[in-house]
């Protein structure tokens, strides 16, 4: 489910409202043509519907070619050219972000996402690099292991 609140990010717009103008409008045009006087017939109306009905999928097919020019292609082409560091910081506000919608049921689903998060970034050249790490234990607490930490390093 977290997944949906990215794919919004990134399109700018959720699936759901993406679905929903072309829908909306074909409503609006059926009923604005079942309000015409009757000096058309119901023949003629129904031409008008079905000529008018090809007007759906080229709404849809405009929304999403505008998403993707003006939304998802400039997010992947600037995702390449982020250092992994603030790409590790970019997917951790994604998460808390989806944590943040899914606290507050803001669209209905409970919440399946929250808490500390652990953060990494991988690369060829530097492999599996931690860039926040929760622990299991109050760091407070322990302040042994903490030094054999600084110590090692």
């Amino acid at each position: 489910m977290g997944c949906s609140l990215i794919l919004t990010f990134c399109k700018g717009i959720s699936n759901r409202f993406i679905n929903y103008i072309p829908q909306k409008v074909e409503s609006i045009i059926n009923s604005k043509i079942d309000a015409l006087p009757d000096t058309f017939t119901i023949d003629q109306k129904n031409a008008l519907k079905t000529s008018l009905s090809s007007s759906k999928a080229e709404i849809a097919s405009a929304i999403n070619t505008t998403i993707q020019n003006d939304n998802v292609k400039p997010i992947l082409d600037s995702v390449q050219l982020i250092p992994l560091p603030e790409m590790g910081f970019l997917a951790e506000s994604l998460v808390n972000i989806t944590s943040l919608k899914r606290t507050f049921a803001i669209d209905g689903n409970q919440q399946t996402v929250g808490g500390p998060t652990d953060v990494a970034v991988m690369s060829k050249g530097d492999g599996f690099v931690w860039i926040k790490r929760k622990h299991y234990f109050d760091k407070q607490m322990n302040p042994d292991y903490i030094m054999k930490i600084h110590e090692s390093q």
